[in-house]
């Protein structure tokens, strides 16, 4: 039975077999690939151990790829008026005082208590204009925000002569920091200060310059900030312009993306639907009529693929020997190697397993009668295969059961299983360091003992090793940048139980979901693990209406 998901959590399934061997009595080992230019295959043994082979033949053709929706122009932010000080939270206490008796207002820190205040005359600042009000008392926050006040006792210390220097300046610097603000902000009050200041026409002294001073002072920095202020209005409206441009443009745009997306569906319905697989049996048609004999696999089967699009499908005959039936690209069909008489390679009993490493290296193998890792590896330029004792090479202890591998895209080599106590077992590969065994399930407490295992490798360096017990699955996993793998175990219901469960795969996108399938209950499910520990559980028989499965 092949399922499909079309969509997301659209299933569907169809049975092969079927539908293009009708007469073929199938057994229950399966192999499945796809190659890195998108041909599908699975292969399957008929009750004989001959293999038959299903290919997608449109599996080579890509899909039509989606239309990209046009990004939407950003409109401009327009320049932003100067906040008042008072609104910026500088915790200054305003308050009416007779400290400020003769001075309007003034800026200091509080002798006692030694917070900043802002102190306003009570007999003649009242009586002051609005406009006049507004300066007076930005221009004693400029005093604060230059820090003026803070600077007083140690301006006292010093010759009178460069106390007025300080004041004058200080003076000129609060009225340029309340006219640039109220240029912007309100132009009237600065106008109204302006009149009153030299209607005053106070003369200078030691604390204060005169009155014409200080309004010519403020009038120039009210200029340049007003110019600065119109500029960037000026700014402002050529960039809205643009983008009212950009907006036309874009929903010319957009429209035709909404025809590009209606292509694009019909396009996909109609590769869907030629959705063609075709079988062929490879020992009749392929190997026994060019003098090649025919490998009877017993047990289970694995396939691998390589970067150059080549197909192998490796199997255990009686007598633990291994073979492999292999297709590449250019090749007019299949073809067999007997990779246990080309290396010498020990019988193998169980855990039949490959990898293909990142430089091209193939390596098959599994366990031998000593519960040993076994491998049958060829690399290019390699004049022929060769064969390897990795469990020696790593010191490791004896495994049994399945054999699950991975490798990244760093180069490191992995060969995942379990011991005869349950104890869960890396034996892995660095280009910087020789074959080493790790034990998983002494980094955590409260490790069930494991039958089984499956890995899966994603984009961006992430492994994943699913280790399956009696009472379901645990997913052990590390990824780059982590000090240690890490663990997650999905919630009683969720769990695929071992009493009807035959195997776990999963896939993950290297970000934030993985998926495991496996079956159940005699019924085929998905669980969706969204990282952390987010589980859920998709029952893909129900989705498919398909009856349950029965091997």
């Amino acid at each position: 039975m092949l399922f499909t998901e079309h969509a997301q959590d659209d299933w569907a399934y169809r049975s092969l077999s079927r539908e293009l061997a009708p007469g073929a009595r199938l057994g229950d080992s399966l192999a499945s690939w796809q190659t890195p230019d998108g041909l599908a295959g699975i292969a399957a043994l008929d009750t004989s151990g001959r293999m038959i082979v299903f290919l997608e033949t449109t599996g080579a053709v890509p899909p039509p790829v989606a239309p990209r929706e046009p990004d939407a122009p950003v409109p401009p932010s327009p320049p932003a008026l100067p906040a008042w000080p008072w609104d910026l939270g500088l915790g200054i206490n305003e308050r009416y005082g007779h400290e400020a008796s003769g001075k309007n207002a003034m800026a200091w820190i509080h002798p006692l208590l030694g917070i900043p205040e802002i102190v306003y005359d009570p007999a003649v600042f009242p009586f002051f204009s609005p406009g006049v009000q507004l300066f007076f008392r930005a221009h004693e926050y400029g005093h604060h925000i230059a820090g003026h006040p803070q600077q007083q006792p140690w301006v006292q210390q010093q010759p009178w002569w460069y106390q007025t220097q300080f004041y004058h300046q200080a003076e000129f610097q609060a009225d340029a920091y309340a006219a640039e603000l109220l240029a912007v902000r309100e132009p009237s009050a600065l106008d109204e200060w302006a009149t009153q200041m030299l209607i005053w026409n106070t003369p200078a002294n030691q604390t204060h310059p005169s009155n014409q001073d200080r309004v010519s002072n403020a009038l120039l920095s009210a200029a340049g900030a007003a110019s600065a202020w119109q500029a960037a209005q000026a700014t402002y409206q050529a960039q809205f312009a643009a983008y009212q441009v950009a907006l036309q443009h874009h929903e010319a745009a957009y429209d035709a993306y909404l025809d590009d997306l209606a292509e694009y569906q019909s396009a996909l319905d109609s590769y869907r639907a030629a959705d063609v697989w075709t079988v062929q049996f490879v020992g009749r048609d392929h190997l026994e009529p060019f003098g090649e004999r025919t490998p009877r696999f017993v047990g289970g089967m694995i396939s691998y693929t390589t970067g150059w699009g080549g197909i192998n499908v490796a199997g255990l005959t009686a007598g633990g020997g291994l073979e492999v039936v292999w297709w590449a690209p250019g090749m007019p069909r299949w073809s067999a190697a007997d990779l246990t008489a080309l290396t010498g390679l020990a019988p193998v009993a169980s855990g039949l397993m490959a990898y293909v490493t990142p430089w091209g290296g193939l390596n098959v193998g599994g366990l031998d009668d000593h519960g040993s890792v076994r491998v049958a590896w060829w690399a290019p330029g390699q004049p022929g295969w060769s064969q390897a004792g990795l469990t020696e090479l790593a010191q490791a202890p004896p495994l049994v059961g399945s054999l699950d591998t991975y490798t990244t895209e760093w180069g490191a080599l992995n060969v995942v299983g379990a011991t005869q106590t349950g104890d869960l077992y890396v034996i892995w590969w660095t280009p910087g360091t020789p074959w080493t065994a790790s034990n998983l399930s002494s980094l955590f407490s409260g490790i069930p003992d494991f039958t089984g295992v499956s890995t899966f490798a994603e984009p961006g360096g992430r492994t994943n090793v699913i280790a399956r017990h009696d009472d379901g699955i645990h997913l052990f996993w590390w990824a780059p940048g982590e000090s240690s793998w890490a663990i997650a175990v999905p919630p009683p219901p969720m769990q695929l139980r071992a009493s009807s469960m035959y195997d776990v795969r999963g896939a993950g996108d290297g970000g934030t979901y993985r998926s495991l399938i496996g079956a159940a209950d005699r019924r085929l499910h998905r669980l969706l693990l969204a990282h952390p520990e987010a589980w859920s559980m998709l029952d893909l028989s129900l989705e498919a209406a398909w009856l349950p499965i029965s091997a």
